[in-house]
């Protein structure tokens, strides 16, 4: 064998091997690790407590008698009811024991997104965008187990992997015609509503009834009980109160270092309060409005783009950028170029958030949401460049 094909050969699985050392070892075993270890896990299982015992998590008094870290600062509880089976399950289980239950679905959830990342690269429904090389599989779980939000995701206890590999799941067997299965994962997707919300409302803009409604059904399942618990208008009404708590604490305040998005630069730089919820909704619309000038490749990666880069997000919630791996390797194939800008943005974008929020710097602590922001005025050029060029 030549020295080149042994290169070929033995690279792409020692990288991923690399890679998955260093998030077992970050996230799992907590090397180079001060605390926080399980932090939100805590929160769900105090959650899972509080509605096993009939009473509402989204109660703050409530949730607080079952939070089991006296004098520790406890999070907002935000989660949707369609979380609380999950939740409720984690509860009867020591933390430690649920803490390795929830870290190997994690595990597995990366391991989904990857294959199911690397089938949509494999399969472009674009005509003209040629198809990803196979080595791919072995390049994207490595690039997604580097990722600091995937281990940051493992050493909280997390459920944003486990949301992500279901939203991803959702797009891939719509596009298979196999809408039992796509409805089912756009519901386990529902787990991290804020990221899902502009994915359904595409789904709805392409009819897509019988995904859509399987979904509703399912995730009427999953919170049948909290609904049955505290009524449906209760549960939700207090939902929706809980989440407008959640975005009050400092960490989810915009203008953080661990938020993202165009209100929280804003906020960073001095600027007004600003709700760019209907924003996100309307820009969702005018992109379905002209989906025949872009990729249909590329929208599973546009819309948490608009979500992150507009309107509101978490640091954790970079993992639902995963399409994006689909876009910027069928698009860029060939151009080592834009692949060596792609590595630089990738690079800043990994940036531990608390090596920047140390510097003290509100604009600077905004690097992210400039960094998306980029990206989905890049990705958009990139795929309407190419429709264009096809229709010539």
């Amino acid at each position: 064998m030549s020295r080149g094909a042994a290169v070929q050969r033995w690279v792409p699985p020692l990288a991923l091997a690399a890679a998955l050392s260093a998030l077992l070892g970050l996230g799992v075993f907590g090397l180079a690790r001060h605390g926080f270890s399980a932090m939100d896990l805590a929160v769900f299982q105090a959650a899972g407590r509080t509605w096993l015992v009939g009473e509402n998590p989204y109660d703050r008094a409530s949730l607080d008698r079952h939070f089991p870290r006296e004098g520790s600062y406890l999070p907002a509880f935000a989660s949707p009811p369609v979380a609380a089976p999950f939740y409720m399950a984690l509860a009867l289980v020591r933390e430690r024991t649920a803490m390795g239950l929830v870290q190997a679905l994690d595990l597995l959830a990366l391991a989904l997104l990857a294959w199911l990342t690397a089938r949509m690269a494999w399969e472009p429904v674009t005509p003209g965008l040629v198809p990803a090389p196979r080595s791919i599989i072995w390049y994207f779980p490595a690039l997604f187990a580097l990722s600091t939000f995937t281990i940051q995701t493992l050493w909280f206890g997390q459920v944003s992997l486990i949301g992500a590999a279901a939203l991803q799941g959702a797009w891939y067997f719509d596009r298979k015609r196999r809408p039992i299965t796509a409805g089912i994962c756009l519901a386990v997707a529902s787990i991290k509503p804020q990221l899902m919300m502009l994915p359904l409302l595409w789904f709805l803009l392409e009819r897509r009834w019988r995904l859509i409604v399987v979904s509703g059904i399912a995730a009427l399942v999953l919170m049948a009980y909290p609904l049955a618990l505290n009524g449906p208008i209760m549960e939700i009404k207090s939902w929706l109160g809980a989440v407008q708590d959640y975005k009050t604490h400092t960490p989810n305040l915009p203008g953080s270092c661990f938020v993202v998005g165009i209100s929280s630069l804003v906020a960073a730089a001095g600027g007004p309060a600003l709700d760019l919820t209907l924003a996100g909704v309307v820009l969702t619309g005018i992109l379905w409005l002209f989906r025949h000038r872009i990729c249909e490749d590329d929208v599973p990666a546009l819309l948490p783009l608009i979500q992150l880069a507009i309107v509101y997000g978490h640091d954790l919630d970079a993992v639902y950028l995963a399409p994006l791996a689909v876009s910027l390797t069928l698009h860029l194939r060939g151009r080592p170029r834009a692949g060596v800008l792609v590595a630089v943005l990738l690079a800043l974008f990994f940036i531990p958030s608390r090596v920047i929020c140390r510097l003290g710097v509100p604009l600077l602590g905004q690097w992210r949401s400039v960094i998306c922001l980029v990206f989905l005025g890049w990705l958009l050029w990139l795929s309407a460049r190419h429709v264009a060029l096809q229709r010539d």
